[in-house]
């Protein structure tokens, strides 16, 4: 996979999910209101704030041999576009 650039927001709060155990993902959406995705990895050079809704800038590398449970591909942030504090969910 040749390398490629992307604009994802991501979500004020991590999500359960199931990897290889269960886990806390990150949630991002590719598209203004498109379906929230889970991110099983991490975004190389992001510091996730939970309460903040975070729009990114993200290059993706492919990992040559990745292991077989590992991820086929790295993701890097290159640049952050939008930070923006996000009120709780009502009960």
């Amino acid at each position: 996979m040749a390398a490629g650039l992307a604009v994802w927001t991501i979500a004020p709060a991590l999500a359960a999910c199931v990897g290889v155990a269960p886990m806390q993902c990150l949630q991002y959406q590719e598209a203004p209101g498109g379906p929230w995705l889970n991110f099983y990895g991490a975004i190389e050079n992001f510091r996730f704030v939970p309460g903040e809704r975070a729009e990114v800038l993200v290059r993706f590398h492919a990992v040559d041999r990745p292991p077989a449970d590992g991820a086929s591909r790295r993701v890097v942030l290159v640049r952050e576009l939008s930070r923006v504090r996000v009120p709780p969910a009502a009960p």
